[in-house]
């Protein structure tokens, strides 16, 4: 996976800035929110989908994950001031806090491979509870890591509850899909 640049991280708080509060807004809504939870944000970037779920309740309990240390950096500038908030770059560190009420993943697979798709679909599947959902929403570009995480999702007994393609502004034409354990 190619590092980000600041450029690109600066560019990505922009845009959110700029264009996305509305739409993370409206992910957020997908999420069931509302009671104490334990919740993990796959692949969060610079945090801001983070921040618009603790702005809706800040009653969860938050784990960020990133791979990178770029983006994972700042994650952390961003949610510094949420004492409820844990910062990983491992699997194992998530490991340690599952199982997770809230998993969701806004456009987090486009920098994994095939098979870190299929590995993590299985691992995230794993780390709820029973009764959890993981919600997600990725680009039709990467259609085919969707796929395959669709067909993990099903070999795990997950339920589609709601599926939905959609045309949004800077972002394109996007899947948003909530499954439950």
């Amino acid at each position: 996976m190619k590092k980000p640049t600041l450029f690109r991280i600066w560019k990505e708080r922009l845009s959110y800035c700029l264009y996305r509060k509305e739409l993370y807004q409206k992910f957020a809504e997908k999420m069931p929110l509302g009671k104490e939870a334990n919740i993990l944000d796959f692949g969060c970037k610079t945090g801001e989908m983070s921040l618009t779920v603790l702005k809706t309740d800040f009653r969860v309990n938050l784990t960020c994950f990133e791979k990178d240390h770029r983006w994972l950096k700042a994650c952390r500038r961003t949610l510094h001031k949420y004492p409820n908030v844990v910062f990983t770059e491992t699997l194992s560190e998530i490991e340690a806090r599952k199982p997770f009420d809230l998993i969701y993943c806004h456009m987090a697979i486009s920098g994994l491979s095939q098979e870190e798709v299929e590995t993590i679909s299985a691992f995230l599947c794993d780390s709820l509870n029973k009764g959890g959902i993981i919600v997600f929403r990725e680009s039709m570009k990467e259609i085919e890591k969707v796929i395959k995480a669709k067909l993990i999702f099903y070999q795990k007994k997950m339920r589609l509850t709601q599926s939905s393609i959609s045309d949004l502004p800077v972002l394109g034409t996007v899947i948003e899909c909530v499954y439950q354990k």
